[in-house]
């Protein structure tokens, strides 16, 4: 793969960018090689840390379900991503220190917002009834004061995550990989040396790690990104420049809409199974998703930099290397979906000796299904990134908002007509591949007529 993605950026006129996303991608897959290593060793180490299914499926369920408010953060990460490109490329100190201080003051507020609100709410929810687990399996005490947990570090994460957004405007895309590697293998860590207790007593231990380990490596990043190359930006509040603000926000809003939708295309199946179906079930779609999401990740780690240098590319109006990064990629895409689906008659043996004896029986049926859905995902990496980094947002706004319709009806009335969860990811395929349609078209006529087809914040 590492060579297809040699020829992908091979090619004039902008050495300089090719070689840039070369080494980002490099980078990336040596890093989130050990990070999908790690992923695929600790569904095991769950598995023993865990001695009851339900409760195992509830912790998918949490950690899946409470991120989703990491994307209440209105967007402002990926507008600041791609005003700091333009303003980096102008060699704008000022600019740059004006966009980077207003955007970690607006989130602040935004976090201190929602920690209020929080704070009164999450003492008032029937938490074992939101995640469908009973009080035998877990107390609400403890359940309360998980989630409690949790939302601290998510909210620690909104804030702390901008330095993200930078490293990804500075094309230092390989870094966020490895503060996710360094998160990862502190709680693989974490759950294999510590002592299981109760169940109660488990997920509110691995809580308390999950806020502290997916926030120490942000942190540390921010601290030496703003003690070296970006010592001159440091964030201030006197820097605070509210049309600097206006302009992040005005674009991040369009993001912000944008992140929502996918994340209720992408996010939300544990939580779906676990209310439609049973939590255990999510233990099942856990072991069926991870070998297809590792395939699907190396694949999109190619398209990490991608971004950003479209954007640079738009400003520059490169537009040939722009069309000629659009068919490499889609090449590339079509590979990948032939790999997905060449490892679906290997996925019973893998999961035979992945798990041991805590395997589970492989139904061809929904390995197929996973097959299908990771590679509308991967086709979707490829038409997002260089829709965002063109600015093409219309198109994606109008067609995940029918995307999201169209599968929680299928989710809904499908698994509630035949009790079968799996029809929670085959509604993924069917909201996707519309858009996926649309959305190629667009970027065909984009990047072939210099530009139109709708580019602009709104588009």
């Amino acid at each position: 793969m590492i060579a297809n993605i040699r020829r992908i950026v091979r090619f004039r006129p902008t050495n300089g960018r090719n070689v840039v996303i070369l080494k980002n991608i490099v980078a990336s897959f040596a890093i989130k090689g050990s990070s999908l290593l790690l992923a695929l060793l600790t569904m095991p180490a769950y598995i023993r840390f865990f001695d009851n299914q339900q409760v195992l499926g509830l912790w998918f369920t949490i950690i899946t379900t409470l991120s989703w408010i990491l994307n209440f953060d209105m967007g402002l990460g990926n507008g600041l991503r791609n005003r700091l490109v333009s303003a980096l490329g102008e060699n704008s100190v000022e600019k740059a220190r004006g966009y980077i201080s207003s955007t970690y003051l607006v989130t602040f507020g935004l976090v201190v917002l929602l920690g209020l609100f929080l704070g009164i709410l999450v003492p008032l929810v029937d938490w074992n009834a939101v995640f469908n687990v009973s009080k035998e399996n877990i107390s609400s005490e403890s359940l309360t004061a998980a989630v409690g947990f949790i939302f601290a570090g998510i909210l620690a994460q909104l804030l702390l995550r901008t330095i993200t957004s930078i490293l990804f405007a500075l094309q230092k895309a390989a870094l966020p990989a490895l503060l996710s590697l360094a998160t990862n293998a502190s709680l693989l860590a974490f759950v294999l040396l510590v002592e299981p207790g109760t169940s109660g007593h488990n997920v509110l231990m691995l809580a308390q790690a999950y806020a502290l380990a997916a926030n120490l490596p942000l942190v540390i990043a921010t601290i030496l990104v703003f003690a070296t190359s970006l010592r001159h930006c440091l964030p201030w509040p006197s820097a605070f420049r509210f049309v600097d603000a206006v302009d992040v926000f005005q674009l991040g809003g369009t993001f912000f809409l944008l992140q929502i939708l996918f994340m209720l295309l992408a996010n939300t199946n544990p939580f779906l199974i676990s209310r439609l179906s049973d939590p255990k079930d999510v233990v099942d779609f856990q072991v069926y998703s991870r070998p297809f999401t590792a395939l699907s990740t190396l694949f999109v780690l190619a398209l990490t930099p991608i971004w950003s240098a479209v954007t640079e590319a738009v400003v520059k109006s490169d537009f040939g290397w722009l069309d000629q990064l659009f068919k490499r990629l889609s090449v590339l895409a079509v590979m990948t979906t032939l790999v997905m689906f060449a490892f679906v008659p290997a996925l019973q043996p893998f999961v035979d000796v992945w798990l041991g004896a805590n395997a589970i029986h492989i139904d061809p049926g929904y390995a197929l299904a996973f097959a299908a859905s990771a590679s509308v995902f991967a086709w979707n990496g490829v038409l997002s990134s260089i829709a965002n980094g063109a600015g093409i947002l219309r198109v994606q706004g109008i067609m995940l908002a029918l995307g999201v319709a169209l599968k929680l009806l299928i989710a809904s009335t499908m698994t509630a007509a035949t009790g079968a969860w799996i029809w929670v990811v085959v509604s993924d395929v069917a909201a996707l591949v519309p858009y996926l349609v649309v959305q190629s078209v667009c970027l065909r006529r984009f990047t072939r007529n210099s530009g139109r087809c709708g580019k602009g914040a709104g588009s």
